[in-house]
């Protein structure tokens, strides 16, 4: 099967008169026919002769007297050229004088664009579904439906073109888009927080774009270099899932190729997995708390006064997940030995909130130390100093 068909009818489903069920895009070869014309006697074009020969069109053996007559065919002989002709008149309007390729690329894309540029047929039947299953069973066929029905079928194909919406697709098509998303799966998971998944896809085409058939997908982690996952050739649209670290910094990059070989702008996506709170070094007295929200199941608390928490990390900007209520006091952060901020952690309801204490994007990458204290200070609407610390992120 050609790429232009398995990239834009993979998930196409079918169920034959018989019950047998399939996938087009799953078939291993290729599928006809593409596109559909009006092959019916009563409804097509007609065909105009003068040709002496034709006896039809005389009075008999008088040859002098032959008019020219219009009659009607049917079949391929009459939707074959009447769909070569119309595609003529479509170059001829672009003042194409030449041939322009193989177009099957421009047709799929087109189909898979939902752009209303084939006119579906629904309705028709070619030859007995008993009898295709029969050779099917032997091997020699495969189970594919001989009626007709809505979108892709291998009786009417695409459907009948509407040549001026697809000549964006022929005439000057461009490059897919790319997307895609990078996250962690089960983050308050207290067992495994750090799964990741990242997902990639083609982003919705637009008018002339041609349909993806190939992806590339990159996914590193930053300050050590390594490469975490790579596939060169991976199907347009697909996921893949790693184990993470805890404070690392992962990058995915995604480059989709269409049906022509052009390739995308690379789409990019950064992960920051948190450092967990068991990651700090506790002095004083810290209670560890679960919670189903918390980053890695649980927060740790204290309202001991002199209690502090300290870590070390490399990075240029850093934030600190807290929680907030109407239990809870200020926190100070120190940074070599001064105290670079003070955070009222008091609110009417329970929540959440992310403090960037530290950094921009232009400070330098390196490692840094930090002291979390407890101050047993607060305003005078809380009713408690409490202090929660549940994750620390560090970008890089």
């Amino acid at each position: 099967m050609p790429d232009y068909q398995s990239a834009t009818l993979g998930d196409r489903r079918f169920t034959t008169t018989t019950g047998k069920k399939g996938r087009f895009g799953a078939q291993r070869n290729r599928l006809v026919p593409d596109i559909a014309d009006d092959g019916d006697p009563a409804t097509g074009l007609g065909v105009l002769t003068s040709d002496p020969s034709d006896v039809k069109s005389c009075a008999p053996h008088h040859a002098p007297t032959c008019h020219p007559k219009t009659f009607a065919i049917g079949g391929t002989s009459l939707s074959s050229p009447e769909a070569a002709a119309l595609f003529t008149d479509l170059l001829g309007a672009h003042g194409v004088t030449a041939g322009v390729g193989d177009i099957h690329a421009a047709l799929y894309s087109a189909y898979a664009a939902h752009h209303g540029a084939f006119r579906d047929v629904t309705v028709g039947v070619n030859g007995n579904q008993a009898d295709v299953d029969r050779h099917a069973a032997r091997g020699s066929a495969a189970e594919l439906p001989v009626t007709a029905q809505p979108g892709y079928d291998t009786l009417t194909g695409l459907g009948a073109p509407l040549w001026p919406r697809i000549a964006p697709f022929i005439f000057a098509p461009q490059p897919q888009n790319a997307a895609g998303a990078i996250r962690l799966s089960s983050p308050h998971s207290p067992t495994r927080p750090t799964a990741a998944v990242v997902r990639w896809a083609p982003a919705p085409a637009s008018r002339g774009q041609l349909a993806a058939a190939r992806a590339t997908v990159l996914v590193t982690r930053a300050g050590r270099n390594a490469i975490v996952y790579r596939a060169r050739s991976a199907s347009p649209t697909g996921s893949h899932g790693f184990l993470a670290r805890h404070g690392g910094t992962y990058r995915l990059s995604v480059t989709e190729r269409d049906l022509a070989g052009q390739a995308s702008a690379i789409f990019t996506k950064v992960l920051v997995v948190p450092h967990d709170d068991r990651a700090f070094t506790l002095h004083g007295t810290w209670t560890r708390v679960s919670g189903p929200h918390d980053y890695a199941g649980s927060v740790i608390s204290t309202d001991d006064r002199g209690s502090f928490a300290t870590i070390t990390e490399t990075g240029r900007r850093y934030v600190l997940e807290v929680h907030t209520g109407p239990a809870y006091g200020e926190l100070a952060i120190d940074h070599a030995g001064v105290t670079i901020g003070t955070y009222d952690l008091y609110s009417p309801h329970a929540g959440r909130r992310r403090i960037a204490f530290f950094g921009t994007a232009d400070t330098q990458d390196k490692a840094r130390s930090f002291a979390f204290r407890y101050t047993g200070l607060k305003n005078a609407a809380s009713r408690a100093t409490t202090v929660d610390l549940d994750a620390l992120i560090v970008r890089r």
